[in-house]
């Protein structure tokens, strides 16, 4: 299963735990009824493969928690550049706790590890397939980059010029207030190759129409470089540092160039086997 596949079934298991302890209060708080618990509750210890099927339209879902971080009645309409910026990709990062997958060290190590890198910009924050655990359904969402420089790797893509990228999700009002408001900053991106490190076998989600495009970012925290107004733009860098300390790569990079930052990452790639 890929990092976004367990980062879904962690949220979907998040969501069933918070109904039961509203169900659990509400109990509580007035007289119990006259007939046992119900049996639709998961057993305690059961497990269930999650599977996935591509859609074109956003589907009715359960509600998904949202990050504390984020303001309840905020969204990117209402501010611009790295404001707007900051609450769009809040959607989309968790707590640090702990190592990140694919945790680079430097620029080096991330040009080293990542399958392709690109530079571009998101055009479009879109649904692009349908998580199914036990009787929910959980939407994963997918921006599309408009690619300006492939820099590393070989690009699949269902359309000339973009690469699709695996964000994980978020619950239907927020996601239809983030869709249109997708922030239109460039950005340098690094990415890894879905099909390459999921384990889809034969399941549903293997048969999805987007399985063989996926990519999703090394780690939402050193997997996308923004580019705010010619300077490097960390996603949440006081939480890396909070947890981390001031040295964590790429901390170094806060408002660096972010041509300068391009340009050494070509010149690591081409100094590379």
């Amino acid at each position: 299963m890929g990092v976004q596949a367990r980062r879904i079934a962690a949220m979907a298991l998040g969501a069933l735990v918070l109904v039961g302890a509203v169900v659990l209060a509400l109990s509580l708080s007035r007289p119990a009824p006259n007939q046992a618990a119900g049996s639709g509750s998961p057993a305690p210890g059961r497990t269930s493969e999650p599977t996935a099927v591509a859609v074109t339209t956003h589907p009715q879902t359960p509600a998904v928690p949202t990050p504390s971080n984020i303001p309840s009645e905020t969204s990117t309409a209402q501010l611009d550049g790295l404001a707007a910026s900051n609450v769009f990709w809040a959607n989309f990062t968790e707590p640090i706790r702990g190592e990140f997958s694919f945790d680079a060290k430097s620029l080096a190590q991330a040009t080293e590890q990542a399958d392709i890198i690109v530079r571009g910009t998101m055009s479009e924050l879109y649904v692009g397939e349908l998580w199914t655990i036990d009787d929910f359904s959980y939407p994963l969402h997918y921006v599309k980059v408009r690619v300006s420089e492939l820099l590393k790797g070989e690009l699949h893509a269902r359309e000339d010029g973009y690469v699709e990228v695996q964000m994980g999700t978020v619950d239907e009002e927020r996601f239809d207030a983030l869709r249109t408001s997708v922030p239109q900053h460039d950005g340098l991106w690094f990415l890894m190759y879905e099909p390459d490190w999921a384990g889809r076998g034969d399941s549903p989600m293997a048969s999805a129409e987007i399985a063989p495009y996926a990519y999703f970012l090394t780690n939402e925290y050193q997997g996308m470089l923004r580019d705010i107004d010619g300077s490097v733009r960390l996603v949440q860098p006081d939480d890396l540092e909070r947890v981390f300390g001031s040295d964590y790569f790429p901390l170094d990079l806060e408002g660096a160039s972010f041509a300068e930052v391009v340009e050494e990452t070509r010149e690591l790639l081409a100094n590379q086997p």
